[in-house]
């Protein structure tokens, strides 16, 4: 079977044994924060303008291209045709994101041991820490390029470093503080750590009896919650850079449609609204029943005088099973029908938003300025003295 010809889906079997189950979430979860790191390291290469620079990543990507395509044969049973004497840093990205696709199908076959399966995912992942740590150091003799590394529980690296220890009683400042400490001490690295993972380390704890298993995820979404809470702090207090950078610390631990919607709304504070687009349809790929990204979109098109469109994200936000705010797509429609001056269909909106929010003091204001209007219109029908009366919100 050639992963280049694509896989039989016939022969795929997802396992069915915890321990095996727990033991392959183990290994492509560091598979996948390996690969979010190269996907930042191969972003900030491609978008230099340096011809020097650009000259030395190539002899990078010229090293270790044909190690990745031995790799690739070996132990993917794939095929790779293309030419790696002439493969830019963009093709190269490409063929790791294809490498770890092709692990990722494998490694749910049946036919496969746990020690194989461990062995491969290993292999895979450190021979790409290696080739990021070339990369990085390139990247990092530039000053003004930071790029944020790998954090997982199961990592090492080359260089002594500590991990950000989290307790219940941790506050936003101590989040803060460790936050800073903890970026100094790697700008002020000379070089890049070389990061690895252990592979008999994986396979004892995916063998634990799911104890250490328990641990980490425990310890992923404390560490989450105190990066988004010390993010949400942040950004009320108006610091926007600070927030966002806790946000993407957040996402490095536990990659929610929750995480990328707060992400993509921060970017949208700062005036970036593509990158807010992007990550609220980041957010809905993630969990298409989470409500607030669909609402952010319409609110983006809103803002864009794109009524008509801003309307069915509205709805779509309505329809969302998961939505603790359910009166702001309801808040939203109504202020795009006061923008089409459809006062009555307006009013429903808020009406329902209302229901939903009976304690929303801004929102009593808002439909009794609505339901004045209405009243008004009783007495004049013409379309000038309904404009002439109409509020101004």
């Amino acid at each position: 079977m050639s992963i280049g010809s694509g896989l039989d889906t016939q022969d795929l079997d997802l396992r069915k044994n915890p321990m095996k189950e727990s033991l392959l979430s183990l290994v492509t979860t560091e598979a996948h924060s390996c690969r979010l790191y190269l996907e930042r390291l191969h972003q900030a290469a491609i978008n230099f303008s340096d011809p020097y620079h650009h000259q030395s990543f190539q002899q990078i990507v010229n090293e270790f291209a044909p190690k990745l395509v031995n790799l690739w044969r070996r132990n993917l049973n794939g095929q790779y045709t293309a030419d790696v004497e002439v493969m830019t840093i963009k093709a190269m990205s490409q063929l790791i994101n294809k490498s770890f696709n092709a692990f990722d199908a494998l490694a749910h076959l049946e036919y496969w041991d746990d020690k194989e399966m461990t062995a491969m995912g290993t292999t895979i992942i450190n021979f790409s820490y290696q080739y990021a740590h070339e990369l990085h150091d390139l990247l990092k003799e530039q000053d003004q390029v930071e790029i944020q590394l790998p954090k997982t529980f199961f990592i090492h690296d080359s260089i002594e470093e500590e991990d950000l220890e989290f307790d219940e009683d941790h506050d936003v400042e101590e989040v803060l503080r460790e936050v800073k400490d903890e970026d100094e001490e790697e700008n002020n690295q000379e070089h890049t750590p070389l990061f690895y993972i252990d592979e008999e380390q994986i396979y004892e704890a995916g063998n634990d009896d799911l104890g250490i298993i328990k641990g980490i995820e425990e310890g992923r979404k404390r560490k989450y919650e105190q990066y988004l809470l010390a993010g949400h702090a942040q950004v009320a207090n108006e610091d926007l850079d600070e927030g966002l950078t806790l946000f993407q610390r957040a996402k490095g631990f536990k990659e929610t449609a929750e995480i990328l919607t707060l992400i993509g709304w921060v970017f949208g504070l700062q005036n970036k609204i593509q990158k807010a687009k992007s990550y609220c349809l980041s957010a809905i790929q993630v969990d298409p029943d989470y409500g607030p990204p669909y609402n952010d979109l319409g609110n983006f098109l809103l803002n864009e005088d794109q009524v008509d469109e801003s309307l069915k994200w509205f709805l779509l936000a309505k329809k969302a099973t998961e939505y603790q705010n359910r009166e702001h797509p309801y808040i939203n429609c109504g202020r795009a029908y006061l923008a089409k001056r459809d006062y009555t269909k307006a009013m429903e909106e808020f009406s329902q938003a209302l229901v939903l929010a009976p304690y929303n003091e801004e929102l009593q204001e808002t439909v009794a300025k609505i339901q004045k209007t209405l009243d008004r219109a009783k007495f004049d029908n013409t379309s000038d003295s309904q404009e002439e009366n109409a509020p101004i919100f």
